[in-house]
């Protein structure tokens, strides 16, 4: 089957994930030596948004030291948050975080039933624990950042969840009145930029657009809403399209016409004049591969295209070649679909982001390493559970801090090594008529 690579982004387009407008690399928001918590409910520590974010950040910019932390718990308010977990969870984490992006509102209003009086008062708890925890934040020495963000959208429970709890009737109140997660952000939002804290403006798309986002229970994520939820993140975190690219012509001698964030050597012609080519490529940065994975799973879900793609143009153009079929190998792996990829295409320009990746294999040097850093992912987020066990357990603990500083220690070792994996690294390619 012949591949029209050409209009992967078209089909970005079509499924209702909005391209990023042009940004250039140095305007994202997250930078060398950054620490960052993501404070928030289940959503956040079942989820995988932090995760996706990390791994983003240590691919697209290998340079840059950036370690996150997951410092969500199921079932909080932001004022149960604020009054018990601030200083364990984020304060007292070592490394300390010097930014800290604040995620609540769904559990503080959905144990009511929304009526005016206790929604204004919810409302008051929620502005009051927000004003609070960037208190505390500016408190701090070096203070630390505040990010207030609003929460995603929460859909319809199923049926038959309605009879389970409050909580999802809640959900459910929370759907046929959609003003209140925005006015209580709003509110929040207002108080944030009072003190000085930063407000991430983050639209994540209804599900007419993009797929239902979120599990039966209409309010925790589900893989697919927890991609669409973290491009919406890194889209407000000014994230840049484009990761790399690399213009080739062979028309009589073969040569560089330009290379963006890489550099290419060794290029010469492979086989007869203009039907191949051989080179290595240099990348100061490689495309993040979203496969959908959930910790709540086992296996990764691979998914053909996902919102995180936006931000992952991972370009080669090569024009002159003789008309026809082309394969292309990068590293060890044939990266193109059987029937290869047409002269016409090359000479337009590919992305290759998500050649080579697919339900049944991995081919791309680049789709392994997203991959390999998805599973120290799961592995730093087991840590980051044992760590919250500990605060059940720490007033019993005579040791409990000297415990918690080697959790840290481990889950900082883990980024260290997701790191090193992602080091750029020369990748041969070679580009041959079928």
């Amino acid at each position: 089957m012949r591949a029209a690579y050409s209009i992967h982004y078209l089909l970005l387009a079509l499924a209702g994930f909005h391209l990023t407008p042009w940004v250039r690399a140095e305007d994202f928001d997250l930078k060398d030596q950054d620490v960052v918590a993501f404070f928030g409910d289940s959503n956040i520590e079942w989820g995988t948004v932090p995760q996706i974010v990390e791994n983003y950040t240590n691919l697209r910019f290998p340079e840059r030291k950036v370690l996150v932390y997951n410092a969500g718990k199921a079932g909080d308010t932001a004022l149960e948050a604020a009054a018990w977990r601030l200083e364990h969870d984020v304060f007292e984490r070592t490394p300390k975080p010097n930014k800290l992006f604040v995620i609540f509102g769904l559990n503080d209003l959905c144990w009511g039933n929304l009526s005016t009086a206790e929604f204004e008062e919810n409302k008051r708890f929620h502005i009051g624990a927000i004003r609070d925890i960037i208190k505390a934040c500016n408190r701090q020495s070096p203070p630390v950042r505040a990010y207030i963000l609003p929460y995603p959208t929460v859909e319809k429970p199923a049926p038959e969840k309605l009879k389970a709890n409050s909580w999802l009737r809640g959900v459910h109140t929370l759907t046929q009145k959609g003003s209140a997660l925005a006015e209580l952000f709003q509110a929040a939002r207002t108080t944030a930029l009072e003190l000085g804290a930063q407000v991430l403006e983050v639209d994540t798309p209804e599900a007419e657009k993009s797929g239902r986002q979120t599990s039966e229970d209409g309010g925790h994520r589900n893989p697919h809403g927890n991609l669409v939820w973290a491009a919406a993140i890194l889209k407000a975190l000014k994230a840049p399209a484009e990761v790399s690219s690399v213009h080739i012509s062979v028309v009589g001698t073969p040569r560089v016409v330009s290379a963006s964030n890489a550099e290419v050597t060794g290029l010469k012609e492979s086989g007869p004049a203009r039907q191949g080519v051989e080179f290595q490529r240099k990348d100061f940065g490689l495309p993040f591969v979203s496969s959908g994975f959930d910790f709540r799973g086992v296996n990764p879900t691979i998914q053909q295209a996902t919102p995180v793609d936006e931000f992952s143009v991972y370009t080669l153009r090569v024009e002159g070649l003789v008309d026809g079929w082309y394969s292309i190998q990068a590293g060890e792996g044939i990266i193109t679909q059987e029937g290869g990829i047409s002269s016409k295409e090359l000479e337009k320009g590919v992305n290759l982001a998500r050649m080579g990746f697919n339900s049944s294999e991995v081919r791309s040097p680049w789709a392994g390493l997203s991959l390999q850093l998805q599973w120290n992912s799961e592995a730093k987020y087991r840590l980051e559970e044992m760590g919250k066990d500990l605060e059940w357990s720490g007033l019993w603990l005579q040791n409990y801090k000297q415990r918690r500083k080697q959790l840290d220690r481990a889950i900082e070792n883990l980024s260290e090594e997701s790191r090193a994996f992602v080091a750029p690294r020369a990748i041969p390619f070679a580009i041959r008529k079928l």
